[in-house]
């Protein structure tokens, strides 16, 4: 939509596909991208309207990619809206910033001094997963990009303190944050999917065209939606990229990496897969300990703040 701010004019989103990270939000962007009068982007998750982290603003503050800056100004907001330049024909513009649903505090104060009165045209899908499942999806995906060690088990894991076992923890917590947006957003322009109800695809995908403007032209068919994120390989793989690169200056390295390397790094990767999803599921003592000491109370709250049932499927031990 077009936004007059301080005398300056921007096509900026009018949806944003939010939370919770691993339960399909990628594979919703990237559908909605593929749809006529949607404004196709390569970047997923801009993160202007808020942050990720501190340490996170530091490191990336000069990446032409991301925008962590704390404070709204023009500059910022127009290197932001430089993503959509060439937008205006558009009937829709996505931002897939997960993370405006955790940092929901700043994102809804950059959207109100920005949007104003036009906050309430203002769409929003919120998809949510089993906070257990959710966890344990997560912690998968921190070891194929090696930031918990190959051989740490998921039980063995959530059972020691850490930070990291508190950032997955955190990540799973819904109710305050979606409370968050009812609070300030209209409540029907606010979409809750499931993750565990996207095996019917068709139902799921009929919600979110009933959802948005109706006078959309879908020229995807459903049978092509996919819960695969390749997004996520393609973030390993340019881990090994670099390394390649790095190799240049070498011939005997550069033979090395190019040929050895990558072999055995994707077979590595397959068997860490086989060996999570299939030989090592989640026990049930952990299971449980995580919903009573993290998650029940939270959940009951989801139930009572969406008045859904459906959540209390998610109690089950």
């Amino acid at each position: 939509m077009l936004i007059n701010y301080k005398k300056n004019s921007f096509k900026l989103p009018d949806l944003f596909i939010v939370w919770a990270q691993k339960a399909w939000t990628t594979a919703i962007f990237d559908f909605l991208q593929n749809q006529e009068n949607i404004y196709k982007i390569s970047l997923k998750e801009p993160h202007y309207f808020a942050p990720i982290r501190e340490s996170f603003y530091k490191k990336w503050q000069n990446s032409k990619n991301y925008f962590f800056e704390k404070e709204i100004s023009i500059a910022w907001l127009r290197k932001y809206a430089t993503i959509y330049k060439g937008s205006l024909s558009w009937k829709i513009i996505i931002d897939g910033s997960t993370h405006y649903f955790f940092q929901n505090h700043i994102f809804i104060k950059k959207i109100n001094e920005i949007y104003k009165e036009k906050k309430k045209e203002i769409k929003i899908i919120v998809s949510l997963r089993n906070p257990v499942d959710r966890c344990f999806s997560a912690f998968n995906y921190l070891k194929k990009l090696w930031t918990i060690k190959n051989e740490e088990s998921f039980d063995n894991f959530m059972w020691k303190q850490s930070c990291i076992k508190e950032n997955l923890v955190g990540m799973s917590l819904y109710a305050e944050s979606l409370a968050a947006l009812f609070k300030n957003f209209k409540k029907e322009n606010i979409l809750i999917i499931k993750y565990e109800q996207l095996e019917k695809k068709e139902s799921v995908v009929g919600k979110i065209k009933l959802f948005l403007w109706e006078e959309l032209k879908w020229s995807i068919p459903i049978s092509n939606v996919t819960m695969f994120n390749s997004r996520g390989w393609q973030k390993i793989f340019y881990i090994n990229t670099r390394i390649v690169l790095f190799s240049q200056k070498n011939y005997f390295l550069r033979g090395m990496v190019c040929f050895l390397k990558p072999v055995k790094y994707i077979i590595k990767v397959i068997a860490i897969q086989i060996h999570n999803y299939w030989l090592n599921g989640i026990d049930k003592k952990t299971r449980e300990f995580l919903l009573e000491n993290y998650f029940r109370s939270d959940i009951l709250k989801l139930i009572k703040i969406t008045g859904d049932d459906y959540f209390t499927s998610w109690l089950k031990k």
